[in-house]
């Protein structure tokens, strides 16, 4: 995927950040000229939450489940 080189993205997270915003914006009802605002940032807060919602979720979690970044992306651009 050419997502990869750049960097710190990886293609699971972006793709799991992008489902979780793309929900948010089927969820919701804006009009048309906010929607390209919220979807970003609700796309930017995945990539940049994912570490934190991580550690929040983790607890609740039966011991033997551990979710990925990717799991996290997606709640958190939810």
């Amino acid at each position: 995927m050419l997502i990869n080189l750049f960097g710190e993205f990886h293609g699971p997270e972006v793709i799991a950040d992008f489902s979780g915003a793309m929900l948010f914006m089927l969820a919701a009802h804006f009009p048309g000229s906010e929607q390209t605002a919220h979807f970003l940032v609700s796309f930017l807060m995945g990539v940049v939450g994912a570490d934190t919602t991580l550690s929040i979720v983790k607890p609740y979690l039966p011991v033997d489940a551990f979710p990925g970044r990717e799991t996290s992306a997606l709640i958190c651009a939810r």
